[in-house]
């Protein structure tokens, strides 16, 4: 993985290109040991999430990128609105998604900054259990609605960001109740200095958190 440095440097273009190229890379690799696998047994079985997986290469860069820019606050990311070429690189790229779900939102970011009101999302993302990484993903079939997925544990309600991360949990859930959730711990109160009072009005997780 690169340093964030790298991430605050290069251009929304170059970002996308690397997620691209690395998503084609997987699923030629993917494939490749698949026909690998049929020449031995004569059959072929896609990994689980495969379908998923093919499908998200249209979304997932997009929705990431809208995640840093939402939460700028709380990710050591720079995010900015792509130039008009950008736009256009990324219509070029993404013609099945760009032009009608990601560009419409990134031109309504683009004209509030201009009136000197930049989007920002003051609370923190909600973690998935399993990877443990925000719930930006969206459902199979639908990149309008965020796929969201939850589990009951010992009187405790865990949260998932795909069928996947939740059947992993299913299967194994004593490992992964006790995964320990920065955003979870906050605003659960367990990160703030004694004496802090979050359910006062106007109380700032981002703000009355201890560094961690």
């Amino acid at each position: 993985m690169r340093s964030s440095s790298w991430a605050n440097t290069c251009t929304c273009s170059e970002s996308s290109t690397a997620f691209k190229a690395s998503a084609d890379f997987f699923e030629r690799v993917i494939w490749f040991q698949l026909r690998q696998g049929a020449s031995h047994n004569g059959r072929i079985r896609e990994p689980a999430g495969w379908k998923d997986a093919c499908e998200a290469k249209d979304h997932i860069s997009h929705q990431a990128w809208a995640t840093f820019y939402n939460y700028a606050a709380a990710a050591p990311f720079h995010t900015w609105i792509p130039r008009e070429d950008e736009m256009e690189w990324l219509s070029q790229q993404y013609p099945d998604s760009f032009d009608t779900l990601y560009r419409p939102r990134l031109e309504y970011w683009k004209e509030q900054a201009q009136h000197s009101n930049r989007f920002y999302n003051k609370t923190l993302p909600m973690l998935c259990t399993t990877c443990q990484i925000p719930m930006l993903f969206t459902e199979p079939g639908d990149a309008t609605k965020i796929c969201y997925r939850e589990s009951d544990f010992g009187g405790d309600k865990y949260h998932f960001c795909s069928d996947h991360c939740k059947e992993i949990f299913d299967n194994e859930p004593q490992k992964y109740v006790q995964s320990w959730l920065p955003v979870h711990q906050i605003y659960q109160g367990h990160c703030f200095p004694e004496g802090t009072d979050p359910t006062a009005e106007g109380f700032d997780p981002l703000m009355g958190a201890r560094p961690m």
